[in-house]
């Protein structure tokens, strides 16, 4: 399988119940009973980000959600609930791809991005995980992922305008993958030079191993071996601590694959 379409999150439902509790909508496997739940809305805030963090299970992701809705019945901030939300719904949609709930998961989590926004059009968080929702979508969408690509585009340099630091430059990586992975004119904005450019920004501004992994993936393509054999042995060499310990045990084999492919061409 191609690196990209393995892991790249942006080529990188019911409507959030802001005013109330919502009922559970998707899988009641793996959920507590909201009763269970702190009568503190920050404190219900705090579990449900901790409950979504990466290598959690899919079981305390979903109990994220009741957490969450538990936040917002007993008044907790809309604007960081609905934030925590769209990240859930992403996590949940990356982490299981081929669960039947992902497209559900994805549609949910767009309507969390866009209250979010609703909420605070000048933060950066509701904007790129909008454009981390609708860039997988898209990737999900047989009809109609072209005509998705210029709001994907438009809520990433939004997120990149406001805070390019945001989740280890994720704004500047998802702008460059945007243009590596759209189709080029005249039917759509792609661009590998241009992506190539933004990604090396990426590493330049963080060179987290999944950002030396993207930019070595679209080198490859680009027929630039030596330079994608050296970023994904950087990867590689990168010890398993912190976020990734556990991140690293989906990307690892993206990157011995691009090294493996720089290594061997043509065949």
């Amino acid at each position: 399988m191609h690196a990209r379409a393995a892991s790249v999150p942006l080529v990188l439902a019911s409507f959030l119940c802001l005013g109330g509790a919502c009922p559970p909508t998707f899988d009641p496997i793996g959920r507590i009973d909201p009763m269970t739940l702190p009568e503190d809305g920050l404190e219900c805030l705090r579990l449900a980000d901790d409950w979504s963090q990466p290598g959690t299970p899919r079981e305390k992701k979903l109990d994220a959600l009741v957490a969450l809705d538990r936040a917002a019945d007993l008044g907790a901030d809309r604007y960081v609930g609905a934030v925590i939300r769209a990240r859930v719904y992403f996590r949940l949609s990356e982490e299981n791809e081929a669960d039947e709930a992902a497209e559900r998961w994805l549609a949910a989590g767009v309507e969390a991005a866009r209250a979010a926004i609703a909420e605070r059009e000048d933060r950066v968080e509701g904007h790129y995980y909008l454009a981390a929702l609708l860039g997988r979508q898209a990737e999900r969408t047989a009809v109609g992922a072209l005509d998705m690509i210029p709001e994907i585009l438009a809520e990433a340099e939004r997120a990149l305008e406001l805070d390019r630091t945001f989740d280890r430059c994720g704004p500047v990586l998802a702008v460059g993958m945007l243009y590596i992975a759209a189709p080029p004119w005249p039917q759509s904005i792609g661009d590998p030079e241009l992506g190539i450019e933004y990604l090396r920004e990426a590493v330049a501004c963080s060179d987290y191993p999944t950002s030396l992994i993207m930019l070595a993936d679209a080198l490859l393509e680009q027929g630039e071996l030596e330079e994608a054999k050296e970023l994904a042995r950087e990867a590689l060499s990168r010890p398993a601590v912190g976020d990734w310990a556990i991140e690293g045990n989906r990307w690892r084999p993206v990157a011995r694959e691009i090294l493996e492919r720089a290594e061997h061409p043509g065949e």
